[in-house]
């Protein structure tokens, strides 16, 4: 009976250090969109190439420093994500590149999946 107990606290316990896990490192659907916007605005002002290390960079820089220092929350930068989204852009066609560069609204609605 005891050792059937302590096998539920551990098996409860690994569910809640799963649950967190995935809180903390996965983006909300609030983030995600922060995310798209930092890259939609980097799409309208240079050109994204297969250098995905210098697009993070720049998405990065967006994210970190768009938000003022003595702010209470400032948005966290999600690498995975951003290489992701970087990716599906880049796997987009030239017509539909041409669009996201044009309109904000349309780069967003091209990047979400």
């Amino acid at each position: 009976m005891i050792k059937k107990t302590y096998f539920v606290i551990g098996l409860l316990f690994l569910l809640i250090t799963v649950g967190i896990y995935l809180l903390i490192t996965k983006p909300s659907e609030e983030e995600k969109t922060y995310h798209r916007a930092a890259l939609c605005y980097i799409i309208q002002h240079h050109d994204i190439s297969a250098d995905n290390e210098q697009s993070f960079g720049r998405v990065k820089n967006i994210i970190d420093y768009s938000v003022p220092d003595y702010a209470y929350h400032k948005p966290k930068v999600y690498p995975d994500f951003v290489h992701e989204v970087i990716q599906d852009y880049l796997a987009l066609s030239n017509e539909q590149k041409t669009i996201a560069k044009s309109d904000y609204i349309k780069c967003d609605d091209l990047l979400k999946k």
